[in-house]
């Protein structure tokens, strides 16, 4: 907290922390655990966010219970979470959120009960300036195809940005798959969306084409850096893992975002470290918050043999500026 200046905030973010974090990081001790989280490599229900810019919000995420729940589990206690947080945020209209998630990811659908990666997923972030943000992550990539599209289409209708959506829709690549859908909501206005794609088969290339012709320049300027400076060798098998993503707010254009897993594009996180630092200073970042914050989460020299902290890292665009996006496991420190 005093890293990123919110320390006014110390009560609400240990109370929402508390809220979220309870279950999922503390199970009961008879718990048998047969399934771990997708939130990181090694099964761990936790990460912290950094995103670099003006302010630097202290931003986490986690399951909204016990690892071992059913995904109908997941869903019922989610919506106990979203009610907690959104009270302790001063977020109105919950009853919408909660009927949006009904369609969205239905309790009782079978097809979304089976699939391993799980149902929904929640996470916080808070800023010097502006009041906490909730965000309500949930899984897209289950049922049939033709559903999968519809519940983007779904997200854009409650931010009002069905109008932005129809117009980046003909602008993706044919290989692109969705992933999941966010809800970002907080009191201080309306919500917000966010939409993530997987092509595994896309070259590198085409996430540079496609942020071009969504009118992301700026991303887009960063891409060839990030491509030779950051993942070098390794671009083409870090693609594979790469996670491309839009915010749609209504009268807005689509705000790019491109991410790849840390564990395919890096070694170990000594070599995260290293290229992301240097990535960082040559495409004109401060790096001291990067920094600090993996000296703060892995005391001691990083790894040279495993990428654990390092779970993604990618370049984002907001308002015409690039921004890099990182994201940690605290749990390389046990």
């Amino acid at each position: 907290m005093p890293l990123l200046g919110v320390e006014r905030s110390t009560p609400q973010i240990r109370e929402a922390f508390a809220i979220l974090c309870r279950e999922s990081l503390a199970p009961p001790e008879d718990d048998q655990v047969p399934r771990v989280s997708r939130l990181n490599a090694d099964g761990t229900p936790f990460q912290f966010g950094l995103t670099l810019g003006s302010t630097a919000p202290l931003q986490f995420l986690s399951e909204p219970t016990r690892p071992s729940a059913s995904n109908v589990e997941r869903l019922q206690a989610a919506r106990g979470r979203i009610d907690a947080l959104s009270s302790l945020f001063g977020i109105d209209d919950v009853a919408d959120v909660h009927a949006w998630l009904d369609r969205a990811a239905p309790v009782d659908d079978p097809d979304l009960a089976a699939d391993d990666a799980g149902p929904v997923w929640l996470g916080a972030a808070f800023t010097p300036s502006k009041g906490p943000t909730l965000k309500v992550y949930v899984n897209a990539k289950w049922g049939r195809p033709r559903d999968r599209w519809t519940r983007i289409a779904m997200l854009a209708d409650y931010v009002g940005a069905a109008a932005e959506w129809r117009t980046l829709r003909p602008l993706l690549h044919d290989a692109l798959q969705p992933l999941g859908v966010a809800l970002i909501l907080s009191a201080d206005g309306p919500p917000e969306g966010r939409i993530y794609f997987r092509g595994p088969d896309m070259r590198f290339e085409d996430y540079e084409s496609l942020a071009a012709a969504c009118g992301c320049g700026a991303a887009c300027a960063h891409l060839p850096a990030l491509k030779m400076k950051l993942l070098a060798d390794d671009a083409a098998f870090a693609t594979r893992s790469a996670v491309c993503s839009f915010g749609l707010q209504g009268g807005t254009g689509p705000a790019y975002k491109f991410e790849v897993c840390a564990h395919c594009a890096f070694a170990s996180d000594a070599v995260a470290q290293d290229r992301c630092h240097r990535w960082l200073i040559d495409g004109g970042f401060d790096p001291e918050t990067y920094l600090r914050l993996v000296d703060l989460l892995l005391p001691g020299a990083p790894s040279t043999r495993q990428t654990r902290l390092h779970s993604f890292v990618g370049i984002g665009e907001r308002r015409g500026g690039a921004y890099p996006t990182l994201y940690f496991n605290p749990a390389a420190a046990l």
